[in-house]
């Protein structure tokens, strides 16, 4: 059995506490509400989320600034995703 460093413990600084965080106080800006984006219009700083129908000619893309290093907004991106399906037991 080994015997635990308590100097290893002590190194342990743990979760930032309530001082250590953001100021509540902090004003978050609010998105500009953006044109509707084309595929021409499309950047690495547009949510990709395609909005109608491809064929219609009011089709665009969400516009909104996506998460880092992902296609999508925060909306967009919880909805692209599916629970997995339960298998169904063999005969």
């Amino acid at each position: 059995m080994t015997e635990k460093n308590p100097e290893s413990l002590d190194a342990f600084i743990g979760p930032p506490s309530e001082a250590d965080g953001a100021s509540k106080d902090a004003v978050m800006p609010k998105r500009a509400k953006r044109k509707s984006v084309t595929t021409a219009d499309l950047t690495i700083d547009t949510c990709r989320w395609p909005v109608g129908d491809p064929a219609e000619a009011d089709f665009h893309y969400c516009g909104e600034l996506p998460l880092v290093g992902q296609p999508y907004c925060d909306k967009h991106d919880a909805q692209s995703y599916q629970a997995a399906r339960k298998k169904k037991a063999a005969a």
